[in-house]
């Protein structure tokens, strides 16, 4: 993972700005949103980002990049949210409630035990 889950959670805000950079384009990002998404990925990897807010290219290059290990990471937390909810329901099974085994029962005529 790339970022943290509050890293993420500042993320959250640029969310839409990220899918639409993946169509190409940014549509009213506010640059303030920009240095927020700059600063987190540098916090995160250390990486900076050339700051060229005027710039669309940059703008774009920016949201695409950072959307792109956002995504990455939202997927991998989603995949292992699933595989832990899976993990208790088979410990349920075999641990908690051990299979039945069947119970002897006596035959009445001679006492001897069947199955």
């Amino acid at each position: 993972m790339t970022f943290t889950r509050e890293q993420l959670e500042k993320l959250k805000e640029a969310e839409p700005h990220f899918r639409t950079a993946r169509d190409g384009f940014v549509r009213y990002a506010p640059r303030n949103l920009h240095t927020l998404v700059a600063d987190t990925y540098f916090e995160a990897t250390g990486q900076k980002i050339p700051a060229n807010w005027t710039c669309s290219i940059c703008v774009l290059n920016l949201y695409r990049k950072v959307g792109y290990f956002y995504f990455k990471d939202l997927e991998e937390i989603e995949k292992n949210q699933a595989s832990n909810e899976l993990e208790p329901n088979a410990l349920e099974d075999t641990e908690l409630n051990p299979p039945e085994k069947p119970v002897a029962k006596k035959n009445k005529k001679d006492g001897r035990q069947t199955k």
